[in-house]
């Protein structure tokens, strides 16, 4: 008998494309940086810096960062101390202006509702930045939709990373025979699923890289159709 639904979040339930390579973005990012007193000659090239100076201190094998340190060592590297509502608006902008686009995959909120209307317990699991997802996840009205929400930059680790899963059922009082794992990353979900012992749906979606190897999982949903999820989902359910 499953007790959860352990959901991935970018490409599974939410259909999202960013650039960050743009140079139109880095001038805008160059300008708002400017508002502060703030200036770069080449303000992507001292992001990845700070980027990699923070992943270098992490010791997990799949780490991951804080991004309002990485915003913070920007301002401070040019002797400018802001404050913690200043870092989040950083992030708000630098998310908004990297996006092009940000959408629900259709039936996203229908699978979300039949879970929600049962006794399973519906946690997502995300390598993602908390200053960018739990915005994101209340604009797409999706924020209450689950029981726990664990993401990678608050442990400051990620999926594949065992301990991010085992933290997650540990704090859930879960044993992982009792989870599904659904994500659209078989190297990523699937495999990091299956590495703690948890049954696993893979979906093939837009944002999905080629699968490359063989992998094992409950299901393969190619497309990745939710509406064919949602029938799969009806047998977990103890009522719907």
């Amino acid at each position: 008998m499953k007790k959860a639904i352990i959901f991935d979040l970018y490409g599974t339930l939410i259909d999202i494309h960013t650039d960050e390579d743009n140079p139109l973005f880095w001038q805008q990012m160059e300008i708002y940086f400017g508002y502060y007193g703030v200036f770069y000659d080449n303000l992507k090239e001292a992001y990845d810096q700070a980027v990699r100076y923070y992943l270098d201190k992490e010791s997990a094998d799949y780490p991951d960062i804080e991004i309002l340190d990485v915003f913070n060592k920007l301002f401070m590297d040019k002797g400018v101390i802001v404050d913690k509502a200043s870092l989040l608006q950083t992030a708000t902008t630098f998310r908004l202006l990297s996006t092009d686009y940000l959408q629900l995959y259709p039936y996203a909120k229908d699978l979300l509702g039949l879970l929600n209307k049962s006794d399973l317990k519906v946690i997502l699991l995300s390598n993602a930045q908390s200053a960018f997802t739990l915005n994101e996840l209340k604009l797409l009205g999706i924020d209450k939709d689950f029981d726990r929400i664990y993401i990678s930059s608050d442990y400051k680790l990620s999926k594949p990373d065992k301990k991010f899963y085992e933290i997650m059922l540990e704090k859930e009082g879960l044993d992982a025979s009792e989870c599904v794992y659904i994500g659209n990353d078989h190297t990523t979900d699937i495999k990091g699923a299956n590495g703690v012992g948890m049954d696993a749906v893979y979906l093939y979606t837009n944002c999905s890289s080629p699968m490359d190897e063989d992998f094992d999982c409950l299901h393969k949903i190619i497309p990745g159709d939710l509406k064919a999820l949602i029938e799969i989902a009806k047998k977990w359910t103890s009522k719907v």
